[in-house]
């Protein structure tokens, strides 16, 4: 392989390479899909959406049966980048402990034999978080990763072709099922062909001049392509790991999706059609909460931080307030802005907290009944 490309580049022939993820330079050739007068079946059910066979000659697809009646299917969608579930974003503290606390209420909701898929790097800790949370009796409800040493919960690219899940009738995914942008490159050449990405490169030096620093491989359109449509075919995957594999299922499913992207979402809905949207736009409190009281200014908590963790702490009150302000260093100016804000009064509120008496004398005290 690497005379190959040393070749390539010897006599003056262009090669792509790409700094993502190390440095390479890469041949790319299309895989050999047809041998002399020899005819290739390829069983994939995702191969209608699936990039890897977009674009090949010569190829057929065999007749599909009707779709299966998706009328009890239930595709629940979270709007606000807050759901947003790329790796960086389900790395932060507070974004597990946020989704810990969704995975309770829709138990609560909903509690059915659920397929949570999650990233390997967080399956563990996730399952630490609800085991220390939940009943023995709703925990029961999570499938687990089978065939592993310690509890976790199923991981995006642990379930190929696993049938352990198919008693399940909800699926909440927390994760996407995307490539690394080298990856990208490399099978989006070998499924479409180099030149029309060497051409897409070349017209993206034309207009934006040369790339000298780090930029998004996914703007070329035949890797955005590719990409939306891996991205589909892997969910579609996913979600059939459920009782919708057993063809004779009478049962609702639900379908928890967490800011996906239009594109592979109106691609996904096309496979299911029939099914039901529901579109959540809202942010439940413990989101925007946990986010508030993670957040630092000048490397230190918040004033909003600070109290709302104080609250939560169960404190012994009756309390003056001007000794709550000193044990929480909130200024005065601080404590009357965080008064005024609803998601304040709707936190005391929540732990029966009101406030009596004025000046030095105020305090806190808990609403009896």
């Amino acid at each position: 392989t690497l005379f190959t490309v040393a070749d390539k580049l010897y006599n003056n022939e262009q090669c792509i390479y790409c700094r993502s993820n190390g440095f390479a330079i890469f041949d790319i050739k299309p895989p050999q899909l047809h041998f002399e007068n020899q005819l290739s079946v390829i069983f994939d059910a995702t191969a209608d959406v699936d990039g890897d066979y977009a674009r090949l000659d010569s190829i057929r697809f065999l007749p599909r049966p009707p779709a299966k009646d998706m009328k009890r299917v239930t595709f629940h969608i979270y709007t606000d980048p807050i759901f947003s579930v790329s790796k960086k974003q389900l790395a932060l503290p507070w974004k597990l402990r946020a989704f810990a606390h969704f995975i309770q209420d829709t138990l609560k909701k909903n509690p059915v034999p659920t397929f949570l898929c999650a990233y390997k790097t967080s399956s563990r800790p996730l399952y630490e978080l609800l085991s220390s949370e939940l009943s023995e009796q709703t925990l029961a409800l999570l499938a687990l990763m089978p065939n592993t040493t310690e509890k976790m919960f199923p991981y995006l690219g642990g379930t190929n072709g696993s049938n352990n899940f198919n008693h399940c009738t909800q699926m909440i995914m927390l994760g996407n099922p995307m490539l690394n942008p080298e990856t990208y490159l490399t099978h989006t050449c070998a499924a479409y062909g180099i030149e029309p990405v060497m051409n897409e490169l070349e017209d993206c030096v034309k207009e934006y001049g040369p790339m000298e620093q780090p930029w998004d491989m996914l703007k070329l359109p035949s890797i955005a392509d590719y990409a939306v449509r891996h991205t589909a075919a892997r969910l579609e995957q996913e979600i059939y790991r459920l009782a919708l594999r057993n063809y004779n299922n009478k049962r609702e499913i639900n379908i928890h999706l967490f800011y996906p992207g239009k594109a592979e979402l109106d691609l996904l809905m096309s496979r299911f059609c029939g099914a039901t949207v529901v579109q959540h736009d809202y942010i439940p409190d413990y989101f925007s909460d946990a986010k508030a009281i993670a957040r630092n200014y000048k490397g230190e908590q918040t004033f909003y931080g600070r109290l709302s963790r104080y609250i939560r702490s169960n404190p012994t009150l009756p309390a003056k307030i001007v000794d709550i302000k000193a044990e929480l260093e909130i200024t005065d100016s601080g404590w009357r802005d965080l008064m005024k804000q609803n998601k304040v009064k709707m936190l005391m509120q929540e732990h029966r907290i009101r406030s009596s008496g004025r000046g030095p004398n105020a305090v806190w005290q808990r609403i009896e009944g």
